[in-house]
């Protein structure tokens, strides 16, 4: 029989083939981690926002009560009454409470420029997706600072 075509083999050296085959290989871990980067991003993002709510909503809440400990409604307000002891008029003291608007102001920003590190921690469930996981298996954490904008 005839030969239609013949072609001489290519002969590649065994470490050119371990060397193609390490580079495949890395390749493939190099894309499966952008991938996973790329999928957790926006669960991190969204777990940032929400420690930072929580955060803000908490040192807000301490200095008001804070603040407010040293003050009485007496101090904020002054009532008249008329001449059978009924209330005529309460008039609003508004220096004092200009004075605690920005006291506690103050005190919040200063709480949050004391608060250095944050550590956040995303677990299985929010990465997964599925909400019987949540609070469940390793928990990937990370401390972040704090990023002040204007």
């Amino acid at each position: 029989m005839e030969k239609i075509y013949s072609r001489k083999s290519l002969k590649i050296e065994k470490a050119t083939k371990y060397k193609v085959a390490f580079c495949l290989v890395l390749l493939g871990i190099l894309l499966f981690f952008i991938q996973l980067i790329i999928y957790i991003y926006p669960i991190f993002e969204e777990t940032c926002k929400s420690k930072a709510q929580t955060l803000a909503n908490n040192i807000t809440s301490e200095e008001v009560n804070r603040v407010m400990s040293n003050y009485s409604y007496n101090d904020l307000v002054y009532i008249e009454r008329g001449n059978s002891g009924d209330i005529t008029t309460i008039n609003v003291k508004i220096v004092p409470i200009n004075e605690i608007i920005s006291e506690i102001t103050s005190n919040i920003k200063n709480s949050i420029d004391n608060t250095s590190e944050v550590y956040i921690q995303v677990d299985m469930g929010k990465i997964t997706g599925v909400s019987w996981l949540t609070n469940v298996g390793p928990k990937c954490g990370v401390k972040t600072e704090i990023v002040r904008t204007a």
